[in-house]
């Protein structure tokens, strides 16, 4: 569950480091720090969040330690807020008029895409079982909790790995037609595989229980009733949004506090109910989607926070990092780059195969799917935060140094190369 740790107030320390993490995310989303983000070089460590992870790293146990312990305790209901945030951002992109969208060449590549990445979660799992379950106390029957677990697990960095960074400006691309088609492929299936992930990974762990001393019940009756009160909240919430927007003349401020009030409240809801506040912010934003007439304008808010939320959790996760096991650690998450490297480009062409004419799929933009999705991060603090040690550590540990290593991998032909970026080739 997220939550903060039991009977922990916040010391003068701990809201210092709350405050300078919120300056860190709040300046993320400026002018300034969005300029500078067109450069290609500074652009790839600021939309991947690799600088920002990099901070929390500092600050974390594996620096300085001023960010670990009961201060990372004290940002948790930050962080459940802003995992919501998140969640929200997948869920309102499930608007109709974007799913009749939808061409049946990117279902098949996201479909292609899940399947190859539950493989590949499956295979770094295994690999990574002794550590991920350790000496971890299993409530009960140990044999059947630790195999729900080690499932637990798999969907969740299965769920990590579905999908690819939509952000294509960093890659050196040319703006001929059919490379903006690819991009525009590249970055619907990003927001679709995201859906995907959020789902996979939230649901897994809803019938792991915690059973209060570390160790997990196995609760599977747990899964529907959850569900159901999690969605119940979101049409609930939903419904209450639209009663009060119906009539209201056009009122950005009055729509923010509408929406971020419903966040907070699912969050809660969630927290509450021992389940994924990222599942609750994408049903929040799934009924929000369908919404018509003067509501429909909360659609729009979500977007101008995304910078703002991503900066601080990355922040978040890379103060998170344990190396208690280093080489098993970093094993798995060079072979989950090292997979994606080798098989998300590969999946790509197969699936659109068809379409060569019209798609420019020699072009560098193809290295796009090679980059884990910024969502990983969520889906790895929410595993974190549910799984028991050493297990939600470790997952999030090799998810984040994977996507960092897929980053840089995807990255080198190109450094490779030294090509010159010449104005308006970016795209994106």
């Amino acid at each position: 569950m997220i939550a903060a740790a039991e009977g922990t107030l916040p010391t003068p320390g701990a809201v210092l480091v709350i405050v300078a993490v919120a300056a860190v995310a709040l300046l993320a989303g400026g002018a300034r720090i969005e300029r500078l983000s067109r450069l290609p070089a500074i652009g790839a460590l600021l939309h991947g969040g690799w600088a920002y992870c990099a901070i929390g790293v500092c600050l974390g146990p594996l620096g300085i330690h001023a960010l670990d312990g009961g201060r990372l305790a004290a940002l948790q209901p930050l962080v459940s807020c802003l995992l919501a945030l998140i969640g929200l951002i997948a869920g309102v992109q499930c608007s109709p008029s974007i799913l009749r969208a939808v061409p049946t060449r990117l279902i098949g590549w996201t479909s292609l895409d899940a399947v190859l990445s539950i493989a590949i979660g499956a295979i770094v799992t295994l690999l990574l079982a002794r550590p991920l379950l350790g000496p971890v106390e299993l409530a009960g029957d140990a044999r059947i909790p630790g195999t729900l677990m080690l499932a637990a697990c798999i969907a969740t960095i299965a769920a990590a790995t579905i999908g690819w960074a939509p952000e294509s400006r960093t890659l050196i691309a040319s703006a001929q037609p059919r490379a903006v088609r690819l991009a525009v492929l590249i970055q619907a299936g990003g927001g679709l595989s995201a859906i995907i992930a959020i789902a996979l990974a939230s649901v897994a762990v809803i019938p792991l229980d915690p059973a209060g001393s570390g160790g997990m019940a196995l609760a599977p009756a747990l899964g529907v009733p959850v569900l159901v009160a999690i969605g119940v909240a979101a049409l609930v919430v939903t419904a209450i949004a639209w009663l009060l927007l119906r009539d209201a003349a056009r009122d950005d401020a009055t729509s923010t506090v509408t929406l971020f009030g419903a966040l907070a409240l699912v969050a809660g809801v969630a927290t509450a109910a021992a389940a994924s506040p990222l599942l609750a912010g994408m049903m929040l934003g799934i009924c929000i989607a369908q919404l018509r007439g003067s509501a429909a304008r909360l659609l729009s808010i979500p977007y101008a926070s995304e910078p703002v939320a991503a900066a601080a959790l990355f922040l978040i996760a890379g103060a998170q990092i344990r190396l208690d096991d280093a080489a098993a650690i970093l094993v798995a998450a060079v072979a989950l780059a090292a997979a994606r490297r080798a098989l998300k480009p590969a999946a790509l062409q197969l699936a659109l195969r068809g379409e060569r004419d019209s798609i420019a799929l020699e072009s560098p933009l193809t290295r796009a799917s090679v980059r884990q999705p910024p969502m990983a991060i969520a889906i790895a603090l929410t595993a974190h935060a549910v799984l028991p040690a050493p297990a939600g550590p470790v997952v999030l540990s090799v998810v984040v140094l994977a996507g960092a290593a897929s980053w840089v991998m995807a990255a080198i032909p190109r450094i490779v190369r030294s090509a010159p970026v010449a104005a308006g080739e970016g795209i994106g």
